[in-house]
């Protein structure tokens, strides 16, 4: 049986989920109810919410800090720009990517990804 790939919806609310889960800590419990990170298409984005969603298993806030730790311990973390893992730059765009009203709307926003 072959693997479905999934084509992408809508990376930008990839990336606002992830931002505003960055953000808000408590937006990963409106999120991980409707959407988990196997359903993010852009891979930066999916290893940010697999960090996150980590966080929220182990009841630890998913602040900046923590989800770098993830991802450092799951080799996904670099100092400079990777297609194989992630760094500051691709954290500081996820949360340039935040608009308030992505914070109040997460569930729609994880309803866009899942």
């Amino acid at each position: 049986m072959t693997e479905e790939i999934k084509l992408p919806n809508n990376p930008l609310a990839e990336s606002a989920l992830n931002g505003a889960c960055l953000i808000d800590p408590d937006a990963v419990i409106f999120a991980a109810p409707i959407v988990s990170p196997q359903d993010f298409f852009v891979p930066v984005n999916r290893w940010i919410a697999q960090a996150i969603w980590e966080c929220y298993e182990n009841r630890i806030a998913p602040t900046v800090g923590a989800v770098v730790d993830r991802l450092s311990s799951a080799q996904r973390w670099s100092d400079r720009p990777s297609s194989e893992a992630v760094c500051q730059i691709d954290i500081q765009a996820v949360l340039n990517a935040v608009t308030d009203s992505d914070i109040t709307h997460v569930r729609a926003n994880a309803q866009v990804i899942a």
